[in-house]
């Protein structure tokens, strides 16, 4: 799946469902403080009254062409509330802005259930780039680590996008042939790495929560700190390798720094 986005339309129309972060950031000597930021909730779905209220103020990702999109629905599945996505030979995504200032957040939290991997997938080749699911922790644009041609580029994919296009990002994976833990840049641009949280059939068909420090991830990823987040996005796509992928996402969360 490309990783330009090319069109940003509104996803639900149901009111929004979430918990307010609680700031208790301050100022001191006339110094302004980080935030501190408790919990931000991006989709609280296992609690919702309905399932579609949890993804309510988050917004389609079309790619454009002629591959489709892939359907994204309220189901159940094994018991918990969820969002199902799949994708037939299709690929799409949904994306939650972050506009406030997230201070000292640094772990992002989400579950999500597969069928199975993508039959095909290689994330070193644009032909595998499809995953049964991937979570994007995308950041901001840093115009002063890159290049003028970067640049205009993006500036041409903010218009596309209806207002400022994310920079770097981070893309965990359920991957198909790479190993757990693998970190590589996306077949189609240097700007994503790709971090393999699990992989193949171990593990399908069951629920799993994961957790991700990903100030560290991009560090690691990238050499240098993060700037700020832009945005949080889910994606089940099959485009690439024209087969289908399943896969269910629950609650997703972001949280300040563990012990």
């Amino acid at each position: 799946m490309r990783l330009v986005l090319l069109t940003v339309v509104p996803f639900l129309t149901l009111p929004f469902f979430t918990l307010n972060p609680a700031v208790i950031g301050a100022s001191a000597g006339g110094v302004q403080e980080p935030p501190v930021v408790d919990t931000l909730w991006l989709a609280r779905i296992s609690d919702a009254p309905e399932p579609a209220i949890a993804f309510s103020d988050w917004r389609s990702l079309a790619f454009g062409g002629d591959r489709g999109e892939t359907l994204y629905t309220p189901d159940t599945v094994l018991g918990r509330q969820c969002l199902r996505a799949e994708a037939v030979g299709s690929g799409s995504g949904i994306i939650k802005p972050l506009d406030e200032d997230l201070g000292t957040l640094s772990r992002v939290r989400w579950s999500w259930w597969v069928a199975g991997p993508v039959a095909g997938g290689d994330l070193s080749r644009k032909e595998g780039d499809d995953f049964a699911a991937r979570v994007y922790v995308n950041f901001r644009f840093e115009p002063s680590r890159a290049g003028i041609f970067h640049r205009l580029r993006q500036r041409v994919a903010g218009r596309r996008f209806g207002g400022e296009a994310p920079g770097k990002a981070l893309v965990y994976v359920w991957g198909n042939r790479a190993p757990k833990g693998t970190v590589a840049r996306s077949a189609y641009t240097d700007q994503a790495a790709l971090i393999v949280v699990r992989n193949g059939s171990e593990g399908a068909e069951l629920w799993w929560t994961e957790e991700r420090d990903f100030r560290a991830d991009f560090l690691e990823a990238f050499g240098h700190d993060p700037p700020g987040l832009h945005s949080v996005a889910i994606m089940t796509d099959a485009d690439d390798t024209g087969t289908t992928a399943t896969a269910c996402y629950g609650d997703i969360l972001l949280l300040p720094p563990g012990d």
